[in-house]
């Protein structure tokens, strides 16, 4: 399973404030609610990780959330019935905000939002060569293989919807020749994967996805979480790339950008 941060026993709930490379910590902490940041390599994990997670190489929010909050007060996050409290979930080589109850008053208030699309969930994402600003939304219906665990457009499987507006052109300095693009993204509904199989049906994967993206397009760039870095501190808000599975041999780079479609400080996620 998973390693925590934290110590194995004790009321940490104090350290749920804290900030630490590499470590989950609550952006908004509300007596029902928390809004908590997810580094890359943490899974957002349902059900119980003894069963369905027991070795993994990346951490479970799960265990960070059980050690920090006290059972005797906040039983919900202790109950793998309710996810632990997780609201939604981001996939595991993605940084962003996960909201989480604390108690129950609060997790039937975030899933009424959620059920009834009151709740606004916003990405950025690099994505394969340039896309056209024209392009606006995908809305095509998702199946997912249960042997391959991956997701794809299918006439037979679920509604989904994903909004999306480019913003910039950029490209890896190892490689001037290849464009990516870089777009903010808006989803309707929560999918298993939906950005990354919507943006694939495009024939634009996330840039470095081992299971989405192009093989070639990983050995292009070695540098790809510095870029990752880059965009967090030039945007000056948290990103949710999609790149690599995990985070070994990873060394600091910078990414160029090219032609802009928007200004770069100013992400517009209108739709």
């Amino acid at each position: 399973m998973g390693k925590s941060c934290l110590p194995a026993s004790g009321n940490h709930e104090e350290l749920v404030d804290i900030k630490l490379p590499g470590v989950p910590f609550a952006q908004v902490n509300l007596p029902g609610i928390m809004v908590v940041y997810k580094p890359e390599n943490w899974e957002v994990n349902r059900g119980d990780p003894a069963v369905h997670r027991p070795n993994v190489e990346w951490r479970l929010l799960s265990d960070w959330v059980t050690l920090a909050l006290p059972q005797s007060k906040y039983p919900l996050v202790h109950s793998s019935k309710f996810d632990f409290g997780f609201i939604h979930r981001l996939d595991v080589p993605s940084s962003g905000l996960i909201i989480a109850a604390k108690n129950f008053a609060g997790h039937a208030l975030m899933r009424f939002q959620l059920d009834t699309h009151l709740l606004c969930r916003e990405y950025i994402v690099v994505c394969v060569d340039p896309i056209k600003p024209a392009c606006r939304e995908v809305c095509r219906r998702l199946t997912v293989d249960k042997i391959k665990m991956k997701t794809y457009v299918s006439e037979t499987g679920v509604c989904a919807l994903t909004l999306l507006k480019p913003q910039a052109y950029a490209w890896p300095h190892l490689d001037p020749d290849n464009l990516d693009t870089l777009i903010a993204i808006q989803i309707f509904t929560g999918r298993h994967h939906q950005i990354r199989a919507h943006l694939t049906f495009l024939q634009h994967p996330t840039i470095a996805d081992g299971r989405y993206g192009l093989s070639e397009v990983m050995l292009k760039d070695d540098h790809i979480y510095g870029d990752m870095m880059w965009f967090e501190q030039f945007f000056r808000r948290p990103v949710v790339p999609l790149f690599h599975e995990s985070g070994p041999n990873r060394q600091n780079s910078q990414l160029m950008l090219a032609k802009q479609v928007e200004a770069p400080h100013e992400l517009d996620c209108s739709m």
